[in-house]
């Protein structure tokens, strides 16, 4: 099976923008999302985003990567996220099937460690 992916780091608000959150955190982001910058009524999108992005490759790096880069910012994002209107994710997404995508070897290990391919 071909699959393509990606992992990013998501911190989210209504109340402060991309630019404040990294004036804060003092780190920049790989990508922000402006709120209503796609239409105002409703908004969307319905919130300011700044995201950090992981390179691509098997999800455990990924996610091992994005811990990584934020772990020097970490006590902040818990003081964004416990006393403002922010909101903390880290997202996997997965695409199965992609023509674009990397062939995926599964391989399933039994209790007693034994790969079976």
């Amino acid at each position: 099976m071909r699959i393509r992916q990606y992992a990013y780091f998501s911190l989210s608000s209504c109340v402060l923008s991309a630019d404040e959150i990294s004036r804060r955190l003092e780190m920049k982001p790989d990508e922000v999302v402006v709120m209503a910058s796609k239409r105002e009524t409703p908004p969307v999108p319905a919130a300011h985003s700044w995201k950090a992005h992981a390179k691509s490759g098997p999800v455990d790096e990924m996610l091992a990567e994005l811990i990584a880069r934020i772990r020097p910012v970490a006590p902040d994002i818990r003081d964004l996220v416990s006393s403002e209107a922010v909101s903390a994710v880290i997202q996997v997404v997965r695409y199965l099937d992609d023509a674009d995508g990397d062939d995926e070897h599964v391989s399933v290990t039994q209790t007693d460690g034994e790969v079976l391919e």
